[in-house]
């Protein structure tokens, strides 16, 4: 990665310096890249590229970015890319669907300030911990006061509502996890409360029956874990490794907010808008996050109807129309935020329904045209850093699943 407003020195120092994203523009682009294009309706909206994140899976959870597993995020060279190619040293990042934070932990190691905002209680949890620099010690002493009250609670008393326990959950993990979910409650400082209850919410999934390989929730009885102490532990201890280290030259603020409601959304001036909103009929976050809101006692049902409408195992191409309306209706609360030299990044994909392509894209750009102009227009090529469960839905055919590739289009508003 190269930029002409960091130094050489500079951008050589930072976590993550083996990974980057490989760029071809326009006619350099494989054939069959510029054809899915065509297919998507976008070839002629603006310069064309396609991009392929370089690094191992492993590689690309630098810095905090892999101390939570959290389904459907994008890769963090894509975020450190767009903030070297539109904003600079002491400028100003927003992401208004911010997932697991990963545009906030950039936006601190490339001296952005940066403002979060989601819908979604787990996600305004994790991205606040995965941002927030904290000393190891504070942090070692915070998880030894933890297994102290953990360990003289005989029972736990907390039962979370809203879910199955004994479908989920074996009953040992259950008295265990309730013990855990007491013990935290008991810190009084909120910043090292936030990073117990993290760590907790990172392992609910790992200890149940719930598989951890795909993002919907099925039944894998063998990885129930009946003691989740180790595992909260290797957790915790990965978690101080990478806080520790986070920089503090900038400030993320974070803050829960509803896309779709615009006054739910501080006005801000950015340099650049990163937006990763739900695909259609991909990931529903109030559905696959439902063990974890539940032990950290949020109500999915309080946000799940607020949700840009997805439509989640569903399967009806006729609903598409939906979920373009409440994109386009994002989009232009987003104009909240931009000023005439701000630009706005959208990952989004396409989808494909009973072997139909949906162009949901081309038709959310559509409904947006009138104050937005498309100034670039990326393919993302997944490689082997792609989730497996990611990886099994991006198909060029077949009856089922998001689309081979997915964009990247960079807006301005018009002037």
């Amino acid at each position: 990665m190269t930029s002409k407003k960091y130094s050489k020195s500079y951008l050589s120092a930072l976590p993550g310096n083996g990974t980057g994203v490989a760029m071809i523009a326009g006619s350099k682009m494989l054939k069959e890249h510029r054809e899915f294009l065509k297919r998507s309706e976008l070839s002629g909206l603006a310069e064309n590229f396609s991009w392929t994140v370089e690094g191992s899976n492993a590689a690309i959870n630098y810095s905090t970015h892999g101390i939570y597993r959290y389904f459907g995020k994008f890769p963090a060279p894509i975020g450190r890319q767009l903030m070297l190619d539109y904003s600079k040293p002491g400028g100003v990042v927003v992401d208004p669907a911010c997932g697991s934070g990963t545009t906030g932990v950039e936006a601190l190691w490339m001296q952005n300030d940066a403002y979060l905002f989601d819908l979604n209680p787990l996600s305004v949890l994790v991205s606040k911990v995965k941002t927030t620099p904290i000393s190891a010690k504070r942090m070692e002493n915070a998880s030894e006061k933890f297994q102290q009250r953990y360990k003289s609670l005989r029972k736990g008393s907390f039962e979370p509502a809203g879910i199955d326990l004994e479908h989920w959950f074996l009953p040992e993990t259950v008295r265990s996890l309730s013990r855990m979910r007491n013990a935290i409650d008991e810190e009084t400082n909120r910043d090292l409360r936030n990073f117990l209850e993290m760590n907790f919410a990172a392992i609910v999934r790992k200890v149940s029956k719930a598989t951890t390989q795909q993002g919907r929730l099925f039944l894998d009885v063998d990885t129930a874990v009946p003691d989740p102490l180790p595992v909260l532990l290797k957790s915790i201890g990965k978690s101080i490794e990478n806080i520790s280290k986070l920089p503090k030259s900038s400030t993320v603020h974070i803050q829960k907010a509803n896309i779709l409601n615009n006054e739910s959304l501080d006005k801000i001036n950015a340099d650049l808008v990163i937006y990763h909103p739900p695909y259609f009929n991909a990931y529903k976050y109030s559905s696959i996050n439902s063990l974890e809101l539940a032990w950290i006692q949020q109500d999915r049902k309080g946000f799940s109807k607020q949700e840009i409408r997805e439509f989640f195992k569903v399967g009806k191409p006729e609903n598409s129309k939906f979920y373009v309306e409440d994109m386009a209706k994002s989009i232009l609360n987003l104009q909240k935020f931009m000023g005439k030299n701000t630009r706005l990044a959208i990952m989004i994909g396409d989808a494909l329904l009973k072997e139909q392509h949906l162009t949901v894209t081309r038709e959310i750009i559509d409904l947006v045209s009138e104050h937005f102009e498309v100034e670039r227009t990326v393919l993302r090529v997944p490689k082997y850093t792609e989730a497996s469960w990611a990886t099994s839905q991006r198909r060029s055919s077949g009856s089922l699943g998001i689309t081979m590739f997915d964009f990247i289009l960079t807006l301005r508003k018009r002037k």
